[in-house]
């Protein structure tokens, strides 16, 4: 239907997939998706109401009572308005302003497009849209996240980019202009050092500025790169389950030594840096405690006896609550109303059965959620 055969070229900044004769096996990679995108049609606003109803009440269920939603148009974001409008938003929205269908926001002012799309709080903090969302390579698994030598499975594949480095920039201005920030998806060493080069370029012309810039994943970093996001003051925002699920292809795919800053937690957080933890969902479980089990173990729940995969770059059980928690209201620009339980913050908080400061580790993974809470008011209860 689309039209992709053995003669179609790979689009820019993507990869048709194709067997050893030529012929596509169905496999898009990346910008290579948009090229079926479009037969798909768009979701009408009440089937796209009833997902978002139904993605929410499962957030409720695994406690989470905020998130933060990596790239909604202004047509998402109306309709979390109108549901925060007739009560029925039960979870707070970070939303960040992504480009829709097309790799690139297609406006003629950027900085204004921010500006006017900018939500500092909406509906009693429900809703807050504070940040640009930007994808620039691809993933580990599909062989899309960029690096600078080949994949040792792949040779003559070293990743791809889907914008330019100075597109990057050009955001990063405009958003910062308009009072917003930036998270940019990089998971390979070449995208995340050219999206640091992007950044402090951007920043020159910001001297002083509370930007709290992202790197969404930096999933496999050089340890020089390490040291740019400290001195820069750039967000590693990292999905601990990631480390769990790749860990068993990531040195087939990269190497020994290409791996050995991978999932780097540690080494960021004892630069200084608040590592923020997700889940990238639905990538990944929803479920905060498979994260936090993740981040403290660096395996599996069903690899009993295990040490883990580089245990050395593992988070403390209090770092990685702060984590799911703190870390991330600070870096949503948050920390002042969310995270913590403190006389003058917003009464959101989850109550669960058992202790994680106080229980063995190995039981994190079947902790069970008893009442969610967001403004004071129980979400969800277990027992309803």
């Amino acid at each position: 239907m689309a039209g992709i055969g053995k003669e179609t070229p790979d689009p820019p900044g993507g990869k048709i997939v194709r067997k050893d004769n030529g012929e596509p096996t169905g496999v898009l990679v990346n910008q290579a998706m948009n090229m079926v995108k479009d037969l798909k049609g768009k979701d009408s606003g009440e089937v796209l109401r009833e997902k978002m109803m139904l993605a929410i009440d499962n957030c409720l269920k695994v406690g989470l009572t905020c998130v933060h939603e990596a790239g909604v148009g202004p047509y998402e974001i109306g309709i979390f308005k109108n549901m925060a409008d007739e009560g029925q938003l039960d979870i707070r929205i970070n939303a960040m302003l992504g480009e829709q269908e097309k790799p690139v926001f297609d406006v003629d002012n950027l900085e204004s497009f921010f500006r006017n799309n900018r939500i500092e709080s909406y509906a009693d903090d429900y809703l807050c849209v504070n940040r640009v969302k930007l994808f620039f390579d691809g993933a580990l698994g599909s062989r899309g996240a960029a690096f600078f030598e080949d994949y040792n499975d792949d040779p003559g594949n070293n990743g791809l980019l889907r914008i330019s480095p100075g597109y990057i920039t050009e955001v990063t201005r405009a958003a910062l202009a308009a009072n917003m920030s930036v998270a940019t998806h990089c998971i390979g060493i070449r995208g995340n050092s050219l999206c640091l080069d992007s950044y402090r370029e951007a920043l020159e012309d910001f001297p002083g500025y509370d930007h709290r810039l992202r790197i969404e994943h930096a999933q496999v970093v050089n340890k020089e790169d390490i040291e740019r996001f400290a001195e820069s003051g750039i967000i590693p925002a990292m999905q601990p389950t990631h480390c769990t699920s790749d860990k068993d292809m990531i040195e087939e795919r990269i190497g020994e030594k290409r791996s050995e800053y991978a999932y780097a937690w540690r080494s960021f957080i004892d630069k200084g840096l608040p590592v923020p933890g997700g889940s990238d969902f639905p990538v990944e479980p929803t479920n905060p405690f498979t994260g936090i089990y993740a981040a403290i173990s660096r395996k599996l729940p069903t690899e009993d006896g295990s040490a883990g995969w580089h245990k050395e770059q593992s988070m403390t059980i209090e770092e990685a609550i702060k984590s799911f928690t703190i870390w991330g209201a600070y870096a949503g620009f948050r920390e002042d109303k969310l995270g913590s339980i403190e006389p003058g913050k917003l009464a959101d908080f989850t109550i669960i059965d058992k202790d994680l400061l106080n229980i063995d580790p190995e039981l994190i993974p079947s902790v069970k959620v008893k009442y969610t809470i967001t403004g004071g008011r129980i979400v969800y209860s277990a027992t309803e």
